[in-house]
C-alpha cells in the first residue's frame, strides 16, 4: 500500500521563502484521497487559498505544471508543505486519508531514523554549541528588525531583494493581512487560481519596486516575487499611511 501511494503521491523538494524544503503536489494528494474531480477547485479554495490557519509561501505555494496530462495550456497546482498535506488527508475521514496519513507518518519515522545522534561527547558539545549559536543568531536577527531601528537606513541604499512574506516579518504585519492589503492597494493583481495572483501590477515593476522571478523546476514553472530595496521603502511608507 506503501509503495502504490509513493508512486501516485511523490515527495518533492520545493523552495519555501528562500528554503529548500519536502512537499506534495495538492493535485496528486487530491487524486490519492479518491475524491471527486469535478470539486476540486472549490477543494483548493477552502482548504488552501482560503484557509486562514495557512499561509501562502510558507505552507504552499502557486506553480504552473508546464507538462498538462490532457494537453493544452499549463494548469495551475499548489505545492503543500508536508504538515498542511497531512492536515488535508487526516480531514477526509476516509481509507484513503488514513492510508495517505500512514504514509506521511512513515516517511517520518525514516527520517528520524536516519538522523545521527552523537555519539560522543565532543560530538555531543559541538552540537550543543551550534545550537546555541544558531538561537544567539537568530535573537539578534529579531532585535535588528524591532521598530525601533529605522527601516529606511536598512534599506535605503541596498539592492537586495526580500521576499514579501519576510518584509512583512520586518514590518510587524502577518503575511496573510500584508498580502490582502497589498491586494486592495491594487498593488498585486487579485486573481485566485492563476500564476498571476499575488504577483505586482507592471507599473510598480516599471518602478523598479518589485523583481518577478520564474523559474522551473522538476516540470514546474514557479512565480516568485520579491521587493528591491527601492520597494521597500517605498511600500513601508505606504503602509504608514494606510
Amino acid at each position: 500500500m506503501t509503495t502504490q501511494i509513493n508512486t501516485i503521491l511523490p515527495i518533492n523538494t520545493t523552495t519555501f521563502n528562500n528554503q529548500e524544503i519536502n512537499a506534495v503536489s495538492a493535485k496528486a494528494l487530491y487524486e490519492a484521497l479518491g475524491l471527486s474531480l469535478a470539486n476540486y477547485a472549490a477543494w483548493t479554495d477552502t482548504n488552501i487559498i482560503n484557509n486562514k490557519y495557512y499561509t501562502e509561501n510558507e505552507d504552499w505555494v502557486v506553480f504552473m505544471a508546464s507538462m498538462n496530462t490532457y494537453g493544452g495550456r499549463p494548469s495551475q497546482d499548489f505545492m503543500l508543505t508536508i504538515p498542511l498535506a497531512k492536515k488535508l488527508a487526516m480531514m477526509t475521514r476516509s481509507a484513503k486519508g488514513e492510508e495517505v496519513r500512514d504514509y506521511f507518518l512513515e516517511c517520518e519515522k525514516k527520517a528520524l531514523a536516519s538522523f545521527k545522534m552523537p555519539s560522543t561527547l565532543p560530538e555531543a558539545l559541538r552540537a550543543y554549541a551550534n545550537e546555541v549559536e544558531a538561537k544567539e543568531k537568530a535573537e539578534l536577527a529579531y532585535k535588528m528588525a524591532q521598530p525601533a531601528i529605522s527601516f529606511h537606513e536598512a534599506v535605503s541604499n541596498s539592492n537586495k531583494c526580500i521576499s514579501i512574506s519576510d518584509f512583512a516579518k520586518f514590518v510587524n504585519v502577518g503575511p496573510n493581512i500584508l498580502f490582502r492589503k497589498l491586494r486592495e492597494g491594487k498593488i498585486l493583481i487579485d486573481r485566485p487560481r492563476t500564476l498571476k495572483h499575488n504577483s505586482p501590477y507592471q507599473t510598480y515593476i516599471d518602478r523598479e519596486y518589485f523583481n518577478v522571478v520564474e523559474t522551473e523546476k522538476s516540470g514546474f514553472l514557479f512565480s516568485t516575487t520579491l521587493i528591491t530595496g527601492k520597494g521597500q521603502t517605498w511600500l513601508t511608507e505606504w503602509l504608514k499611511k494606510q
